[in-house]
């Protein structure tokens, strides 16, 4: 059994190896944590981003739908956006940067 005493230094040397192995695990694993913690993070902002451009796709679409069938819709866009009239109908334009 003389063959597994080893001499104070070696044993010395092996306990350092080993602690240096643990002390970089450690921080590779720290490292991965925080690079997780930010995926996460960029995660949530992205579905944040997400769900704000379903509902302003959802709103267009729904514009768009309401143009495309209903005539009311489309005369009201007209009207307001080209200035359109019916031919019996007047339009009064007031300039509202005018000094009274």
């Amino acid at each position: 059994m003389k063959i597994f005493k080893l001499p104070r230094i070696i044993l010395i040397f092996l306990f350092g190896n080993l602690c240096l192995i643990i002390f970089s695990i450690a921080m590779v694993l720290m490292q991965t944590s925080r690079e997780y913690e930010n995926f996460k993070l960029r995660e949530a902002q992205y579905e944040k981003r997400l769900l704000l451009a379903r509902k302003e796709f959802k709103a267009k679409e729904d514009y768009v739908n309401r143009m495309l069938n209903n005539p009311e819709s489309i005369e009201r866009l007209i009207r307001e956006k080209l200035g359109y009239t019916r031919p019996d109908e007047m339009i009064f334009r007031f300039d509202s940067s005018a000094n009274h």
